[in-house]
């Protein structure tokens, strides 16, 4: 017969609040009493995404996690950030002690730290309302982003990725702004954690061109943090390739 289900963990792209989730980018809700009576598990337990991502990257291989930078690798004594960027863009905290924090960074506001930035950021605003760190920084986002720096819309993220590596000059321009607002996003996010031990990047989007990230300023945009760019500088950032950190997460768990 079937195979028993005793225990069903499921990562969500949204909040989980209570006994609920509901994705963020698309109309699912997730509920555990559903989820325990459909698949008869004695117990169901629902967790966003990154909160997942972030408690599997202390269990993926040292090799896993690229430093980008010269600051090292990433220190798990202290809090690290794990950030996904994908369809949306997360960050969850991971705490020395293994606990994962989630919260909902992507819908931050962006900030411009240029001219080109400012106009890019008000062109946003004006399509969508709100210019949100996810606006831009998601596989949308850079879609938008190619559409805002002059290029034609509506061309796939993987797309512009691949005509970006090929050198095409647009392309390239519009991933190297993307990669300039990642920077900042993750220094922002290193301060507003305290995320000491580090900012891990990950998700579909970044994968496949984690030596374009190193070339461009990312590293630098990561650190401009005015009177604290001196501590930013000993803060490690690192890209990870893998693609089932939430996996590793989830089965980790006790």
């Amino acid at each position: 017969g079937a195979p028993r289900v005793f225990a069903a963990r499921i990562a969500v792209a949204g909040a989980v609040e209570g006994e609920s989730a509901r994705l963020t980018n698309v109309g699912w809700r997730f509920d555990r009493a559903d989820i325990a009576r459909r698949t008869g598990a004695d117990k169901a337990e629902l967790f966003n995404d990154v909160q997942a991502a972030a408690l599997g990257l202390r269990r993926a291989a040292p090799g896993d996690a690229a430093p980008l930078g010269s600051a090292g690798a990433l220190d798990f004594t202290r809090p690290v950030a794990m950030v996904i960027v994908g369809t949306g863009f997360g960050a969850s905290l991971l705490t020395p002690d293994g606990r994962a924090l989630a919260g909902e960074a992507g819908h931050a506001a962006l900030a411009a730290a240029d001219a080109e930035e400012e106009r890019i950021v008000r062109r946003l605003r004006c399509e969508t309302g709100f210019a949100s760190l996810e606006t831009v920084l998601s596989g949308p986002g850079l879609s938008r982003l190619h559409a805002a720096l002059g290029g034609e819309a509506g061309v796939p993220p993987a797309e512009i990725v691949a005509r970006a590596l090929a050198g095409r000059a647009r392309e390239a321009a519009a991933l190297r702004r993307f990669c300039l607002f990642l920077g900042a996003a993750a220094g922002d996010l290193a301060l507003t954690f305290g995320a000491w031990g580090g900012v891990a990047i990950g998700g579909g989007v970044p994968r496949g061109f984690a030596a374009f990230l190193r070339r461009t300023g990312f590293r630098a945009r990561f650190e401009a943090r005015g009177r604290f760019a001196e501590r930013l500088r000993a803060v490690p950032t690192a890209h990870v390739e893998r693609d089932d950190l939430a996996l590793l997460g989830l089965a980790a768990l006790p």
